[in-house]
């Protein structure tokens, strides 16, 4: 099929803000824009909807990376956790 330009600059936006933001804004945050981005590429009208779900995704995530891993991702930086 045809290359989707505007779904890719989306998806595309969205891992760049989250590599630029991981470090700021700690995994979560950085997590949920990507994923609110990723599914704006994929023509969702519902940010809030996706912001709640995109939140809710990575906080197990870290724990499992961060407690059963031992790898060391920032939860908030900014709150020294």
């Amino acid at each position: 099929g045809p290359v989707r330009h505007r779904a890719f600059a989306w998806v595309l936006a969205g891992l760049l803000l989250g590599l630029a933001l991981i470090g700021l804004v700690g995994f979560v945050l950085a997590s949920t824009v990507l994923m609110v981005c990723v599914a704006r590429g994929y023509d969702s009208r519902r940010p809030g909807r996706d912001a709640l779900i995109a939140l809710a995704l990575p906080l197990p995530l870290w724990a499992l990376f961060s407690r059963v891993l031992g790898l060391s991702l920032p939860l908030l930086p900014a709150l020294g956790i």
